[in-house]
């Protein structure tokens, strides 16, 4: 099974320009605060909850998942 990450630095961008702090992010997702800090910081993959939960994010704000996800190794899906 192929595990993914987060492209932290376009989601941080993202966040910044649409003036979103972390925990308002993780909410927007559906996901534990702690959890999205983990993954900010390399320390946690994207589970099947955070990845489905940003894939509905992005889909109401018509924006493409595929910009904001990683392979593990760092390659873009």
């Amino acid at each position: 099974m192929a595990k993914y990450g987060l492209n932290i630095e376009k989601i941080k961008t993202h966040m910044r320009d649409r003036r979103l702090g972390e925990s308002q992010m993780a909410r927007e997702i559906g996901i534990d605060y702690s959890y999205f800090y983990r993954i900010l910081r390399g320390q946690r993959g994207l589970g099947i909850k955070a990845l489905s939960g940003l894939i509905e994010y992005c889909e109401k704000n018509n924006l493409n998942w595929k910009d904001f996800v990683v392979g593990m190794e760092g390659s873009k899906c």
